[in-house]
This record gives C-alpha cells, structure tokens and sequence, in this order.
C-alpha cells in the first residue's frame, strides 16, 4: 500500500471528533446609539432596567463611568454630537444585553444606532471540550471579504483584524473569540464566546439592521448562517493552482511519484503549496523579507504571519499569488455552531434579568 506525505496536523483533524456542540445563547453583547434628544432620568432608569448587566465583571469605583456603565449595563456620553442625513444626534448610549423592552423604548427616541455586537455563547461542561472546540474554530473559521485585515491571536483571543488604531475608523465587520471567561449572561465557566463586531452606518445596514425596529424582531439564526463560515485548506488544489499560475499547465489530474521499492509515494502538488505557504510566511511577494519597526526604539525586527489556520493561509496565498480562495477551499458544514431557529428558541426575561429559553 503506497502512503502520500502530508503533513501531520491535517491527518489528525480528519480522524479527531470533536465533542457534543452546545446549543449557544444569541444575543446582543452591545448596542452604540445617538439619541436626538437627550433622555430623561425616568426614561434612562427604564433602559437600565431592562440591560443586563455583566456578570464577569467584579464591582468596580464609581469614578470610573465607563467600566461603571458596563458593569451595570448602560453607559451615556454628552460629551459629543454627530449628523447624520442633515439631523444632529446629542448623547451617545451604550446598551449592554439589552431586553426587548429597552430595544423599544430606543425605536421610540428615533435613535440612530451605528455599532453592534452579536454575540454566541457556548457553555461546555469541562474545560477539555471547550478547548478542543476553540482550537478547532480557530483553525477552520474564515471572514468573508477580509481584504488588508490581519488575523492575529493575542493572548488566547482570536482577532479578524487589528484593535484599531487613534485617529483611523475601525474596521467595518471583526469577528471576536475567546475561551477564557466567563458566560456572561449567566455567570457560568467553561464558557467559549464567538463575537460578531459591526462599527458603522454601512455595515448595520448589510446586515438589515437599520432602525432599532428591527432589532426587535432580529432573527439570529439567519445572521449567523450567512456568516459562521468554517473552511479547511485543500493543499493538493492549491498546489496545482499554483502550478497552473507559474507555468501555464492545464492540468487537472494529480501528480503522484512512487519513490522507488519503498512504496512512499510523493505528492507534487502538496508540496509545492506546502513551500509556498512557508516561504511566504517569511518573504512577501517581492522575496523581501518580512520586517516590522519598532516605534520606540526604532529597531527592524524580522517578523512572519504563522500559517496555522485557514484564514492565515487564505491571506498569505491571496496577497502573495492572487490565486482565489475559491479554487482550494473545502467548506465545512457550521450548522451544529448555530443557534436554534427563532420558533423553537425564543429569548426572554426572567425576574433577575437573567436570559432563559422556553
């Protein structure tokens, strides 16, 4: 029987099962809304009473307004204004796990809202499952239309794009995922968070998500469906695509030598996509190699993009080669990872403000 190289890692994620998947908790994590007219105190008490309030979060002093604001679930700025089609907006509030009663009560403000968060929480019932689902997430999750974003981990949190920096807009659409806090509607451990951040006008409007109205009425499953994409890399269709690009061929068969009496086969088109990812991890398309200065010291640190997961691999192969990802992505079904359709999980509130399912 003759055996093809491959590398280790993707044998082992073929033959791993992965544990029983929990139904997850949908839900808004935070809210960003202008209000025309500043909101009275009886009305601000009213939104705060239906947000949620974070239950991973210690009590903290009560100079600190922001955090304070977050903790308890409500946060409210006059510092600035801003307009929007010929209307100017006075406060800013932030709402954190709003009910659908504070959802309301910003329809009737006429609130423009222009940032979101959605949120999945998976609730596991030891640490081990949790971890082998996060590191399977991470290595399979890809973001549709990433373009110049970088996928990074830092600390144990997964990021679509880097934290934005002083005086340029954030990115449109980041996805967000960390295992290692808590739940935060309920407090409960072994908690793994999958966000979905949404920061302007445009992008709230992709996502039918105009006018406070409608996020009454938001159906989760439907947002998440379109964008809970998980994908691994077929490093055969990728070599010969990338044989195809360097040298013209039309080849759409395989290309597999059996090394002499030993019975080992070698895979052409393996190995060529596995040199080219690890070569451009280090050199850029130029065959310069990957640099980065230091902003203090001034210093030029050799730096490389590690090509662990899919979305890393995509960005280096497109940047690099332009090859699309089309042409060698293998999609992997994401329905176990979605919340339940809106007749079968209806979201309410119980006494504590705390969220449970009918």
């Amino acid at each position: 029987m003759s055996l093809i190289c491959s590398n280790a890692p993707e044998r082992k994620q073929k033959n791993s099962a992965l544990p029983s998947i929990p139904r997850p908790y949908p839900y808004f994590d935070k809210l960003q809304a202008w209000l025309p007219e500043r909101l009275s105190n009886k009305r601000e008490a009213a939104i705060l009473a239906d947000c949620h309030p974070d239950l991973r979060l210690p009590p903290l002093d009560d100079d600190e307004n922001f955090w304070q604001g977050r903790e308890k679930g409500l946060y409210v700025d006059n510092d600035y204004r801003m307009k929007f089609k010929g209307r100017y907006y006075v406060q800013r509030v932030q709402l954190y796990r709003p009910g659908p009663r504070a959802l309301q009560m910003l329809a009737d403000c006429d609130a423009q809202v222009n940032a979101c968060e959605l949120a999945l929480d998976y609730v596991f019932p030891n640490r081990e499952a949790k971890m082998e689902v996060y590191n399977y997430i991470r290595r399979h999750v890809i973001k549709l239309y990433h373009r110049n974003q970088v996928f990074s981990t830092y600390e144990g949190t997964v990021y679509t794009a880097l934290p934005p920096v002083e005086g340029k807009a954030p990115v449109s659409n980041m996805i967000v995922i960390y295992p290692d806090l808590e739940c935060r509607l309920t407090g409960e451990a072994d908690c793994l968070h999958f966000e979905w951040r949404i920061n302007n006008f445009q992008a709230m409007h992709a996502a039918k998500l105009t006018t406070p109205a409608d996020l009454i009425t938001f159906n989760h499953r439907e947002f998440w469906e379109k964008r809970f994409r998980l994908a691994s890399v077929d490093r055969v269709r990728l070599g010969r695509a990338l044989n195809k690009k360097a040298t013209g061929s039309k080849r759409r068969g395989p290309r597999v030598v059996t090394c002499g009496s030993s019975g080992l086969a070698y895979d052409y088109d393996r190995s060529l996509a596995n040199i080219a990812i690890r070569y451009h991890s280090y050199f850029d398309k130029f065959g310069h190699e990957r640099t980065k200065v230091d902003k203090k010291t001034r210093k030029v640190e050799e730096t490389f993009i590690p090509a662990d997961t899919t979305q890393a691999i995509v960005d280096i192969v497109r940047r690099c080669t332009g090859i699309p990802a089309r042409d060698y992505l293998r999609p992997i079904p994401a329905s176990a990872f979605l919340p339940a359709p809106p007749e079968k999980a209806l979201l309410t509130r119980a006494r504590e403000h705390a969220f449970v399912y009918d």
